[in-house]
């Protein structure tokens, strides 16, 4: 009787870190690491990350989360190196200090090209676009620093404003 007892508090334990909760992953196998982590043991171990023919790597975001149906969305991103705020119903830029909770991933080929290459090292955007966001709260972007991330799947329009 302790044994199992031993087993579910170290469980409990084993869930206190920092990262997503088990319900933000798509796969059942990663809500398991996220529950369980063992990157001490190997790094496939760890929600996402998967070796394949014989070279580790991670699963794009958009097949490592439950992310929401696709919908129409519009507001400003900031993007850059390790950037990748957006802040959502927004038409200027953000004021000083004023923080985003939403990272968001824009595959800069979905871009206009005029905007596509003012923007290689980064810059700040009007978008209005399709895409779904996160379906469960939790630490998701560069450090994870933001509670949501959006994946953009089609652009609509995207205007420069700096």
């Amino acid at each position: 009787m302790r044994k199992p007892a031993l087993i579910f508090a170290a469980l409990l334990l084993a869930s206190c870190g920092d990262g997503n909760p088990p319900s933000a992953y798509k796969h059942s196998r990663d809500q398991f690491f996220a529950v369980v982590p063992l990157p001490m043991v190997d790094a496939d171990f760890v929600p996402c990350f998967r070796t394949t023919n014989g070279k580790p790597g991670r699963l794009a975001d958009a097949e490592c989360y439950n992310f929401t149906d696709p919908q129409r969305m519009r507001g400003v991103a900031i993007t850059g190196f390790e950037t990748g705020s957006f802040y959502p119903g927004r038409t200027t830029l953000p004021l000083n200090g004023e923080e985003s909770d939403t990272w968001v991933e824009i595959d800069s080929r979905m871009l206009p090209a005029n905007v596509r290459n003012n923007c290689k090292k980064g810059c700040a955007l009007y978008l209005d676009f399709v895409g779904r966001r996160t379906a469960i709260a939790g630490r998701y972007g560069h450090l994870g620093v933001s509670k949501y991330q959006i994946v953009v799947d089609r652009v609509l329009r995207a205007t420069r404003l700096n």
